[in-house]
């Protein structure tokens, strides 16, 4: 049926950030407008490009003699979503991001399926963790200690998958019996420009700001960064048939609605969390 199908194809928007609201002189029009045309050229590079491995980084223009309009952008996929998804999710994003974030140098959008910055400046291989959101279930654990013992081994175990990805993917999962009727679900990710020592860096950044500083009574959580993200839940929130590691279950990706129980928190931008 094709209504199903359309709902189903709607991102599912998380958190932006329009990262420097005065990085333009609004005196300067000429450099406005070169950026602009370039940053135009980029999201449509970006929104029509297709990559099986859910990740792609793109640059448009070169610098001017009024200073730098070169505009640097990428896309990182979920590492469970198919290219159609992906892309859908990217062409959404550049589209809202743009309406979000007008002319400034700097953004940032997440969504369930996907993320999607832009700059001024090159972000290649770049390990970035200045800027980002927190996000967790609104239900509380029970049996506290045990609940963070596997989840620390799981966390990492899932890390260490991702991380030990190549130039392509860098996503682990790992699933793990809480209780007889309870799985715990995890979900590690990097940016695959980043070398293994930054991936892990980063993963280990945003579980320690996630769950040891923050969200230690949730049954679940996320941290979303620039240059990672990880996860946490009691119900499957990914598609294990699509995961990058051979399945062994075949378990479906939660509901829209299961997201809406998410309460998000941020900081300023201009603080490291």
């Amino acid at each position: 049926m094709g209504g199903p199908k359309t709902i189903e194809a709607v991102p599912n928007y998380l958190y932006h950030i329009c990262i420097n609201t005065t990085a333009f002189n609004p005196n300067n029009t000429t450099t406005i407008s070169v950026y602009q045309s370039n940053l135009n050229h980029l999201l449509s590079i970006l929104s029509s490009t297709s990559s099986t491995h859910g990740f792609h980084t793109a640059t448009a223009g070169r610098d001017s003699s009024t200073g730098s309009a070169i505009a640097y952008g990428l896309f990182l996929c979920r590492g469970d979503k198919s290219a159609a998804v992906c892309g859908e999710c990217v062409a959404t994003a550049a589209r809202e991001l743009l309406n979000l974030c007008p002319i400034v140098k700097e953004n940032i959008i997440w969504y369930d399926e996907c993320m999607l910055r832009y700059s001024n400046r090159s972000l290649l291989g770049i390990l970035d963790e200045q800027y980002g959101t927190f996000l967790y279930n609104t239900e509380n654990i029970t049996e506290k200690d045990r609940f963070e013992g596997l989840l620390n081994a799981t966390m990492k175990a899932a890390a260490t998958v991702a991380a030990s990805g190549g130039h392509e993917k860098k996503f682990g999962t790992k699933e793990a019996y809480f209780t007889g009727f309870q799985t715990l679900y995890s979900l590690a990710q990097c940016t695959p420009d980043l070398s293994s020592g930054d991936c892990s860096r980063c993963l280990s950044d945003a579980m320690d700001d996630l769950y040891y500083k923050r969200y230690n009574t949730q049954q679940g959580a996320r941290r979303l960064l620039p240059s990672c993200n990880i996860g946490f839940e009691l119900y499957p929130f990914y598609n294990k048939t699509n995961t990058w590691t051979p399945p062994t279950t075949n378990k479906g990706c939660a509901d829209a609605e299961d997201l809406l129980s998410y309460v998000s928190i941020h900081q300023n931008n201009d603080s490291k969390f």
